[in-house]
């Protein structure tokens, strides 16, 4: 308990003495060429990449160092401020604040936190939901960079509908991030992740040396994982990539204590401005602890896991024209180690399970404009694997049309989901309708989004049927 103690309070400490000095915040992140608009956020999605579901806000610490502007820009213009709050509130209790700040000193600082707090009484008994987290950065240029994220989440655990549970989760995660900016040519950072859900306590340390000496960059890594009375895991690498014209060639050597050493291919050629090729990969220790915080179907009943193992060919072609825009890849994947979710002692809870197999996936987005304020657009991804693998669809499809007049817009869309594999389980494919209304006076925004909106029942895994219609309205108030 201590721990936890001296983590949050070396947080706050840092926070406190940051706020010391002047502030800057971001703008609001437009996600993907679909022109859905996600209001900022520091949750990431309980469901998995696949669900069904209406967007909800999200956005990462590397999203907000993003938004930041370059000593450039900020040279060109007088240092801004901005800002806003936010409320929404809809179906099953649903209640979410957030308070955005974002402050560019006259020496080029910038300061920038998100907090938000959110609950949910959940659309079934037990499923309530209660989270906060607070995000803050800082970064001097040519100086140092900072960012803290902090995040809060109590969980209910209703089990399957056939045999409901009264548990409940509860847990938290601290990850702190300091890079060092005054050489150019070298960068060291350090990060550290602490993670505590229930009785269990998990720390991630990396430390990170770049080199950039053009056309090479050199990048040495220390990583340290320790879940606490259970396992500890340790791994080195040495990364060199090499940069001329067009392409970029080079890779990697590591070593995870207690299962070897593996050399990590890199390699990205761009043909012209339409067409490329890579070959990349990667060979990790799990991280699995943020999934487990945020999915009330989860959990993890053993920690010392295999290493994550994947190499990838990937062919990518785009097409971008006035009106309209195309992307097309063609991906070859042979995941030697990696974790799917199986409920392999049948107690209503999915438990990471390793798998090994070659993927083929067909993934394509094409926009079409057709005057200011009509466009339509489909997404999707078809994947094809050399055996059954539980939990992930064969094919994922969005689509929809975008109507904008003036400071109002409307957006429709389906969101599809193919067959999936659960133990001996085969679920069928769902398609679920989704509306959002938003409207703009100023300074300030109002929106109402309806998920589901033929109100089909469907499940996000056997035995956890998905919410039915749910409306959420949300204001936002610029300053």
């Amino acid at each position: 308990m201590r721990k936890w103690y001296l983590f949050l309070f070396i947080s706050i400490v840092v926070i406190h003495c940051g706020f010391s000095q002047d502030i800057k915040l971001p703008d609001e992140k437009i996600i993907g060429e679909d022109l859905l608009i996600k209001k900022s956020s520091i949750f990431i999605r309980p469901a998995p990449d696949f669900e069904v579901s209406f967007p909800e806000i999200t956005i990462s610490v590397e999203q907000l160092q993003g938004k930041i502007p370059s000593s450039a820009e900020m040279q060109q213009k007088k240092p801004p401020e901005e800002g806003y709050f936010y409320i929404s509130a809809g179906s099953y209790e649903l209640i979410q604040s957030s308070f955005f700040y974002h402050r560019t000193t006259e020496q080029n600082t910038n300061y920038s936190v998100l907090f938000e707090n959110s609950f949910t009484g959940g659309y079934r008994t037990n499923g309530d939901e209660q989270k906060t987290g607070l995000v803050f950065h800082r970064e001097k240029p040519s100086s140092d960079k900072f960012s803290m994220d902090f995040k809060s989440v109590g969980l209910g655990l209703p089990g399957k509908d056939s045999n409901p549970l009264d548990l409940n989760r509860d847990s938290f995660s601290i990850k702190n991030t300091f890079s060092y900016l005054k050489e150019p040519v070298f960068t060291p950072s350090l990060s550290h992740s602490f993670y505590s859900i229930d009785d269990t306590s998990a720390n991630f340390l990396v430390i990170n040396l770049f080199f950039n000496n053009l056309p090479f960059t050199f990048e040495t890594e220390l990583e340290k994982q320790d879940v606490f009375n259970e396992t500890s895991t340790s791994s080195f690498s040495q990364a060199v990539l090499v940069e001329k014209g067009n392409l970029k060639l080079g890779g990697e050597a590591k070593i995870i204590e207690g299962y070897g050493v593996r050399i990590l291919p890199e390699m990205n050629y761009r043909i012209n401005d339409n067409a490329s090729f890579g070959i990349s990969s990667f060979y990790k220790i799990p991280n699995l602890f943020e999934d487990i915080m945020f999915t009330n179907y989860k959990e993890l009943v053993r920690y010392n896991l295999a290493p994550e193992e994947e190499y990838k060919l990937n062919i990518s072609f785009t097409r971008e024209l006035e009106n309209t825009k195309f992307d097309f890849d063609i991906v070859q994947t042979y995941r030697d180690s990696f974790y799917t979710w199986v409920d392999s002692d049948d107690n209503g809870f999915l438990e990471p399970y390793q798998e090994q197999c070659w993927e083929t996936s067909l993934g394509m987005h094409f926009k079409q404009n057709f005057s200011d304020n009509l466009s339509i657009f489909l997404k999707g991804e078809k994947i094809f694997k050399d055996r059954k693998i539980d939990f992930y669809p064969e094919e994922v499809f969005t689509s929809g049309i975008i109507l904008s007049y003036d400071s109002l817009s409307f957006k429709l869309w389906s969101s599809y989901i193919g067959e999936r594999t659960f133990s001996k389980i085969r679920t069928g494919s769902d398609t679920i309708f989704n509306a959002e209304l938003k409207m703009s006076y100023g300074k300030i925004e109002w929106g109402i989004s309806i998920e589901n909106l033929l109100d089909r029942e469907y499940s996000i895994i056997p035995g956890y049927p998905a919410e039915n219609r749910k409306v959420v309205s949300y204001l936002k108030m610029l300053f």
